[in-house]
Parts: structure tokens; sequence; C-alpha cells
């Protein structure tokens, strides 16, 4: 009854349609440990709850509302709650569909910020990411963002398909179906930026090395021969996409040499053929490149 009454109270701040439309993620105090202020914790909590809602598909439970509906001293008693049982429980006490929380410290001479969400029924974790940065409170504040964009996009990924669709959030599948009709349509850039954001929401995703193969053509035939570079860079050094066609990796590297060279970026052309100069290759093709590379950079046949 205590549960069923607190759920209640949160469901009277919360507008009718929001609760019906959104999942309600509750955002529970950031746990500060060595190195961090209080202060500076209260004000990360504020940061997370403040950039969730501002994304316009999720009802946040923020700290105001926490306290109004658990009183000062329960909410005092739960402090340091890390543990997904212990966070399930109070989302469950909440109302709430998800709780969202995390920890920030000083190891060594950088800060660290960890997130992580809970499903409030399974009590199971449905994301998780952290951050180093600098030991500046300024720095600290990116990461936090950085950080809760990552757990955002997992946390999608784990909502029921009609929760996804209530929310606004896209499975990632239909923004790849975007990226591909926008290349159609010749608009490039857009392309482009779909591509990457496909490869934001699933960093480890089987078809990774193509993703960014085609992210990299979409930035070129934009006129972004930078992006379209780095991309290409990412493809010819990425362990997975040189164990999956060590000679695509190649050809990719080579290529992202040549549009560094072309724009005047030397240093990140010229670490991308020695790079390039000493890799194991079998193709004819992929060969050529090495041993052009070789040449540019003055080594011998055997790349010393």
């Amino acid at each position: 009854m205590r549960r069923l009454g607190l759920a209640l109270a949160v469901a009277l701040l919360l507008p009718g349609a929001a609760r019906a439309a959104r999942p309600r993620i509750a955002v529970w105090d950031l746990k500060v440990v060595q190195g961090i202020s209080a202060g500076t914790g209260e004000i990360l909590t504020d940061i997370v709850a403040t950039d969730l809602a501002q994304t316009g598909t999720v009802q946040v439970i923020a700290r105001q509302d926490v306290l109004a509906v658990l009183g000062f001293e329960r909410h005092k008693q739960q402090l340091g709650c890390m543990e997904q049982g212990c966070l399930a429980e109070i989302g469950g006490a909440l109302g709430a569909d998800y709780v969202l929380s995390g920890q920030v410290g000083k190891l060594g001479d950088q800060f660290r910020v960890s997130l992580i969400a809970v499903d409030a029924k399974t009590a199971m974790a449905v994301g998780r990411a952290a951050e180093f940065c600098p030991a500046d409170e300024g720095a600290l504040a990116s990461a936090t963002r950085v950080a809760l964009k990552a757990v955002f996009e997992q946390l999608a990924g784990a909502l029921p398909k009609a929760m996804q669709a209530s929310s606004g959030v896209k499975p990632a599948h239909e923004v790849a179906n975007d990226a591909k009709r926008l290349t159609g349509e010749g608009k490039f850039r857009e392309a482009a930026a779909a591509w990457d954001d496909y490869l934001s929401r699933d960093p480890e995703a089987v078809d990774r090395c193509a993703t960014l193969a085609r992210a990299a053509a979409a930035w070129e035939q934009a006129g972004d021969k930078a992006e379209g570079a780095t991309r290409l860079r990412a493809v010819g050094t990425e362990p997975a996409c040189v164990k999956q066609n060590v000679n695509a990796a190649a050809r990719a590297l080579d290529k992202a040499a040549t549009l560094f060279d072309g724009i005047g970026r030397k240093e990140d052309a010229i670490a991308a053929w020695k790079q390039l100069a000493v890799m194991k290759v079998s193709d004819a093709q992929a060969q050529a490149r090495v041993l052009q590379a070789r040449m540019r950079l003055g080594l011998d046949s055997e790349g010393k």
C-alpha cells in the first residue's frame, strides 16, 4: 500500500498525456566519491535530469520530485544506492519505468563519471556508460553529457516497440534506412549524419566496417573530405575491420592518406601511410597500395 501511495503521488505530479505516452525515468543522485564535492555532484545530477527532460521523449522524475514523494529523511537514507536491486526498488516507489544514477570521482589526475540505467520492474541494467576527462569541472560536465547520450541510446533500444514509437526514438534499422534513402536522393550530408547516428547507437554493430565505409563515401560526396578520410582511417586501422578484410582495410587506409594529403593535412597522411606500409596483405591491388606507401616514405621492399 505504501508503494502504491507513492506511485500515485508521483502520478499526480505528471501530466496525463505524458504518463500515457512517454516512459518515466527517475534521476537518482549521482554518488560522489573521492575528489569531488557534494555540491558538484548535485549540479551534475541536475544536468542529467535537465538534459533528459530537454529531449522531449521521456518524462523525468527529477530530484525535487523525488524529495517531494520520498521525503527528505528517506531520501537521505537511500543516498549512495548504486546496486541494481536498490535502484529498482527506488524506481518502483517512485512509479518510474527506469531509474538513472551513477558515480563520479577522481582517479589519478583525471575525473571519471559512470552512469547506469535500470529497469524498475526487472532490476536489470539496460544502459551503462563511463567517461574519463581532465580534472576540470567544465570537462566533467561535458563528459557527463557524453555518458548520458550513450546511456540514453542504449535505453532507447531496450524500450518496448510501442514505447519507442511514442517516445519518438527511431530504432537503429530505421536510421539505416533513412541513410540509404537520403543517399538515393542525393542528400549526402544528411545521409552521412544518419550513418554516423547509426554507428553511435551500436558501436559494436556487426556491419560497423561497411557502415564506416558508407559514411566515408557520403561525407566525401557531400564535399567534406576531412570527415570522409577520418572514417576511412577507422576502416583501415580498427582491429575488427583489419581482421575482417585486411585488403579492404589497406585500400581504405590508402584512400584516407590520399584525402588527407590533398587537403593539406600532411601529418595525418604520413601517419596513415606509415600504418599502411607495415600491413600484411594478399591481393594484388592492396599489395600495390602498400608498395606505394613504402616508396613515399623512402622504405625498402621489406618496410625497413
